[in-house]
């Protein structure tokens, strides 16, 4: 039994010093990182917020498959035709789903939909903000030598 236990350490401690190089490397790369927000902006696609239009068709009642089936008819449709899902008439959307209202042309705003992803874990600023507050506690404590003005 013993002998067992002995012949799994090597792979641990092998995995653990990947591991530890790879933190590591990810830190490095990311002190220095710099973004171009408008280039970010500008990037930004109608696509991105299929999701929340089958979120809106679930908070309204209706089940998720079905709310998926929903937004995949009117992605369809605004790739056939070569148009941004922001640009459909909101009669269009009630042709698929008497659910929709006029407000769902609120749904094509990067910040609210972020917004809408305030939840542990998720997307949202304030949820990022602590996952990255909770990673650089982690680093503090757990990192040799890492810095905790990391940005």
């Amino acid at each position: 039994y013993n002998k067992d236990l002995q012949e799994d350490k090597a792979g641990l401690f092998a995995l653990l010093t990947t591991t530890w190089q790879c933190v590591e490397v990810f830190r490095r790369v990311t002190e220095g990182m710099q973004f171009n927000r408008q280039r970010m902006a500008a990037a930004l696609d109608d696509g991105l917020y299929a999701t929340d239009l089958a979120d809106y068709l679930v908070q309204k009642g209706l089940p998720f498959r079905k709310a998926h089936e929903v937004v995949g008819r009117l992605v369809r449709g605004a790739l056939e035709k070569g148009i941004p899902l922001s640009s459909i008439s909101v009669d269009r959307y009630r042709q698929e789903s008497d659910l929709f209202e006029a407000d769902v042309t609120e749904l094509y705003s990067p910040a609210s939909s972020l917004k809408r992803r305030e939840i542990p874990g998720g997307t949202g600023p304030d949820s990022v903000a602590a996952q990255i507050q909770s990673a650089r506690d982690w680093m503090s404590r757990t990192v040799p030598d890492s810095k905790q003005e990391t940005q």
